[in-house]
């Protein structure tokens, strides 16, 4: 596994466990809990071939008033999600 899947494998489980003791976000039709079951999915698939299953669906995800900015913002850790999210942008960029 290359250095940047393994970063890339950091920031979504840390993504995905600050969602596991999340509550919804009136803002967003999406709750934590499907959310996670994506991001466990693209976590298997990077696991297993080294690449994204889809990565567009994780993009959208995490674009700025997206699903895991507003579930973040509702939960108070909006702060963390923005780091998140540029390392994101940086690794799925490559």
């Amino acid at each position: 596994m290359s250095a940047s899947s393994s970063k890339l494998l950091d920031v979504l489980s840390l993504v995905k466990r600050r969602l596991e003791s999340s509550q919804q976000s009136d803002w967003t039709p999406f709750t934590p809990t499907e959310i996670v079951v994506t991001i466990d999915r693209e976590l298997e698939s990077l696991r297993s071939t080294g690449h994204l299953a889809n990565p567009s669906e994780l993009v959208f995800l995490f674009s700025p008033t997206a699903p895991i900015q507003e579930i973040s913002m509702a939960n108070n850790w909006s702060e963390e999600f923005l780091e998140l999210s540029e390392q994101f942008d940086g690794l799925v960029e490559k």
